[in-house]
């Protein structure tokens, strides 16, 4: 598999010396799409007078596989089709897609939720 501009995702399993020069490759590239990162984030506790739930960084596990998911199906690039980008990771992740309260319990609910929803 070799680099190319279209392409945002490259599977290495460090078979073979094609691997290796994948790697510096990617090494080497400059991403100008990042977004800027704010300096002066307020702690969440700062922003509300309850204390966060515990289990709101399961929730946040479940979001980010949904959007790595997103990532593999499109190779990288969600925003070459946005609508469909939302469509999936919104359907993978009901905590966006539903209007109740949703707290997972653990890392493995968080991921067993969005993995049942693909293999239907």
């Amino acid at each position: 598999l070799t680099a190319s501009k279209s392409q945002k995702i490259i599977e290495l399993d460090g078979s073979n010396d094609k691997d290796s020069e994948n790697l510096s490759e990617v090494r080497n590239v400059k991403d100008t799409n990042r977004p800027f990162i704010l300096k002066d984030i307020k702690r969440l506790e700062d922003l509300t007078n309850k204390s966060p739930n515990p289990n709101l960084a399961f929730n946040l596990v479940n979001i980010l596989y949904a959007y790595a998911y997103a990532c593999r199906i499109f190779n990288g690039d969600i925003y070459e089709n946005p609508e469909e980008s939302i469509r999936v990771i919104s359907s993978l992740s009901p905590i966006l897609s539903i209007n109740e309260s949703l707290m997972y319990e653990s890392v493995s609910q968080a991921l067993a939720i969005s993995n049942s929803i693909i293999l239907q």
